[in-house]
């Protein structure tokens, strides 16, 4: 199924239309429409039917990262800052449990093959001069944890997934104060802590940083790199350590902001331009094919920045910065709903809603209860 059938590349395809259309509140379409060929219309609409839900975390500024939802029908997050792995069930309840490293920072978390929660673990981040190897962390559903360390110093890991072969595979990123610098690394543990990291390109060596890895429908291991002079790119690699670049940014300095496999089985990503450190503005909707074919969306500035793959057959986004929260449909329509605060990554939940995670100053947990 293609999601975005109101997207098109010729204008023949879709009878003449250009962008998509975004609802008005009780659902009427808005004139509103971009004629320029960059998808999402400049005006959003608002929908009503969409609930959202907040829990305060019990730890202050616990800086939550990155939430998913686990076997035992709660869903799981990290607390960067707060050093502390968080459980909520879908009625709100949360419960801590500390790192097993202490005052390590959990970044990424995935559910392994094992039925445990698996997280990275950042060595120190509170003290970027400190130079700290980091781990990967796991921890049961009753909160049993343990970690194993890595095997290069000063390497933190970001982003885990649970991999096609059995295995975890993760991203490493360099301490990037310590000289020599280390390089970022690709690397895979066993459920019993057996690490390997696949060996790293030459050309790639001290140059870029790995991001962002997840499971492709393909098989293999899809991530994003982005290099020293700002360049992104999507890679993969095979559980055999075939490394490919599959597409670098049509921006000159832009990176991939999200990677998720979405309802149709291909896989999404979102791909942001950057001005230094600062975003531009610009954003581009990405879709890789089974064929391996790419294509690109260019967005308006109020469009998607997190990608979730919902249930029921919807690609989601989530706008970090603004709050809006929608979905695009097949029938090429946008609903966006205007939640009033910024929230950051997000899953699809148990219990037929979506979570996200606020920022660090929210300090709170958003379930977001859509209509149809």
């Amino acid at each position: 199924m293609l999601l975005v059938v109101g997207i098109c590349v010729a204008a023949s395809a879709c009878g003449g239309r250009t962008g998509l259309q975004l609802r008005q509140p009780g659902g009427q379409p808005s004139n509103a429409t971009h004629d320029g060929g960059n998808g999402l219309p400049d005006a959003v609409g608002s929908w009503s039917q969409c609930l959202s839900t907040a829990f305060d975390i019990p730890t202050p500024d616990s800086d939550p990262a990155q939430i998913v939802t686990g076997p035992d029908g709660a869903l799981w997050f990290t607390e960067f800052l707060g050093h502390k792995i968080g459980r909520i069930t879908p009625d709100g309840a949360i419960t801590e449990f500390p790192t097993p490293t202490s005052n390590a920072s959990p970044w990424g978390i995935a559910v392994g093959p094992d039925g445990q929660l698996w997280f990275a673990e950042a060595g120190c981040p509170d003290n970027p001069i400190l130079s700290c190897t980091g781990a990967i962390g796991r921890i049961s559903v009753s909160g049993s944890a343990g970690a194993f360390p890595l095997v290069t110093p000063n390497n933190d890991p970001k982003f885990i997934t649970a991999g096609p072969d059995g295995n975890l595979w993760f991203v490493e990123q360099p301490d990037i104060v310590t000289e020599p610098r280390t390089a970022s690394h690709v690397a895979r543990m066993t459920t019993g802590g057996d690490l390997a990291e696949v060996p790293v390109p030459p050309d790639q060596q001290e140059l870029e940083f790995y991001d962002r890895i997840i499971t492709g429908p393909d098989g293999s291991l899809w991530f994003a790199t982005t290099g020293e002079v700002g360049t992104g790119e999507l890679d993969r690699i095979t559980t055999e350590g075939v490394l490919t670049t599959v597409f670098q940014s049509s921006f000159s300095t832009g990176i991939i902001g999200t990677l998720t496999v979405g309802p149709d089985r291909d896989l999404w990503f979102s791909e942001l331009e950057y001005a230094g450190v600062t975003p531009t503005g610009r954003v581009k909707l990405g879709r890789v094919s089974a064929t391996g074919a790419v294509t690109e969306y260019p967005l308006p500035d109020h469009a998607a920045f997190g990608l979730v793959a919902g249930p029921d057959g919807y690609l989601w986004f989530v706008e970090k910065a603004s709050g809006r929260f929608g979905r695009i449909s097949p029938d090429g329509f946008a609903d966006v709903c205007e939640l009033g605060s910024a929230i950051g990554p997000g899953c699809a939940g148990p219990d037929g809603a979506f979570w996200f995670l606020g920022t660090r100053s929210s300090n709170k947990v958003y379930r977001i209860q859509v209509g149809q």
